[in-house]
C-alpha cells in the first residue's frame, strides 16, 4: 500500500526499475504512461479463459475504452454513476401528505414544509429542510444540475469549472445558468429553510444532526445513509420511523434539465506485471471478487462472524476488524 499523495512518484521508481508488484491498481488511465515499457501483461486472451465473471460483469464499453493499441493490458474498475445521492426523509413527506419533488418549485415547497410544518410531529420548530453531510457544494449540486451546469467541487484536482456551450468553452462562474442557480439558492436561504450552520459545521457534527432527526434533505456520497447514518450512528434507534429515499430521476429546472456530478466511467484500472509467475491465479482471484459472494466477503467479512446481513450493522468483531 502506498499513500495516495505519494503513489505516482513511488510507482514511477518501481516502473523505472522494472520491478513492479504482480498486481497494481492505477488511476483511471495512468497505465498508458507505462504500458509501452513492457511492464504489463497482455490480458486479451487470458481474460476469457480465467475471468469470465469479470468479462460478463463489466460493460463492453469499459473494456473497449481501456484497450491500448487494440490489446487489453488492464482490467477497468467501473465508476458507478450514482456516487452522489440527494436523500430525502420519505417518512416526513408521508407525514405531510406530500410527493417526492420533481422540479425546483416542488423542491422549494418540500423544504418549507419540512422546516415549518412540524414533519416529525414533536410540536417543536427544531428542524431544517436542507442540511449537509459532508460539504455544502454536494448539497447544492442537484440545484446546479437543474440549470444544466456542474461547478467544480474539487477545483484543485478536477477541472469542472468550465463547460461546452455552442462549441465553446465557457467558465461556469460567469454563465447565466450559474447566476440563476445562485439566485434560487439565495431564495431558499432567505426563506430560512437551510440550516444556518451549513457553511461552518464540521462533517461529523452535521451527520450527528441528521441522525438526530433535525434535517430533511441533504446530498452526499451514496454510503452516508446506509453506512454512516443507519449502521454507525444507529439512526433507526434514535428515529425508529426514519425512511430515506433518493430523489430520482432528479430535480428538473426551468428547461427540464437535471443532473448530478459525474466522476467518469472508469475509476481505476488493474494491471498485472509481465513478470508474474502465475497470472492465471491473479485473474481467478479478481474474477471471484467480481461475483456477489466475493464482493460481500471483500466488503463485510465472514457472514455469521463479522456481520449477519449487509443491511444491518456489523457485529462488534466485524466493526473491530473494519476499524
Amino acid at each position: 500500500m502506498l499513500p495516495n499523495n505519494d503513489f505516482n512518484s513511488k510507482f514511477n521508481v518501481l516502473a523505472a526499475s522494472g520491478d513492479i508488484p504482480d498486481m497494481s491498481r492505477l488511476g483511471s488511465f495512468d497505465y498508458q504512461k507505462y504500458v509501452d515499457q513492457g511492464l504489463f501483461l497482455d490480458l486479451t486472451k487470458l481474460i476469457d479463459q480465467y475471468a469470465p465473471n469479470l468479462k460478463k460483469n463489466l460493460k463492453p464499453e469499459l473494456w473497449e475504452l481501456t484497450k491500448h493499441k487494440g490489446k487489453q493490458f488492464v482490467i477497468p474498475y467501473e465508476n458507478g454513476a450514482g456516487k452522489e445521492v440527494p436523500a430525502v426523509r420519505k417518512d416526513w413527506l408521508d407525514a405531510l401528505n406530500m410527493k417526492m419533488p420533481t422540479n425546483l418549485d416542488e423542491f422549494e415547497q418540500m423544504l418549507k414544509a419540512f422546516t415549518f410544518n412540524d414533519p416529525d410531529k414533536n410540536g417543536k420548530n427544531d428542524a431544517y429542510g436542507m442540511g449537509i453531510a459532508n460539504s455544502f457544494a454536494e448539497t447544492f449540486m442537484p440545484i446546479f444540475g437543474a440549470y444544466g451546469i456542474a461547478p467544480g467541487m474539487f477545483a484543485s484536482s478536477v477541472p469542472m469549472n468550465s463547460y461546452l456551450k455552442d462549441n465553446k468553452i465557457v467558465p461556469v462562474a460567469v454563465s447565466p445558468e450559474y447566476k440563476e442557480a445562485l439566485a434560487y439558492i439565495k431564495k431558499l436561504w432567505d426563506a430560512k429553510v437551510i440550516d444556518p450552520e451549513i457553511f461552518t459545521i464540521k462533517a461529523d457534527q452535521a451527520q450527528q444532526k441528521i441522525a438526530q432527526g433535525k434535517i430533511g434533505y441533504f446530498t452526499a456520497w451514496w454510503s452516508i445513509v446506509p453506512q454512516t447514518l443507519t449502521q454507525q450512528l444507529k439512526m433507526k434507534e434514535i428515529v425508529p420511523n426514519v425512511k430515506w429515499e433518493p430523489i430520482a430521476p432528479g430535480i428538473k429546472g426551468p428547461a427540464g434539465q437535471s443532473g448530478m456530478l459525474s466522476f467518469g466511467n472508469v475509476g481505476a484500472t488493474i494491471a498485472i506485471s509481465a513478470k508474474t509467475k502465475n497470472p492465471e491465479a491473479v485473474l481467478r482471484f479478481l474474477d471471484y471478487m467480481s461475483t456477489d459472494e466475493g464482493w460481500e466477503l471483500n466488503h463485510y467479512g465472514i457472514k455469521g462472524t463479522h456481520y449477519t446481513s449487509i443491511t444491518e450493522a456489523r457485529t462488534p468483531e466485524g466493526q473491530k476488524a473494519f476499524d
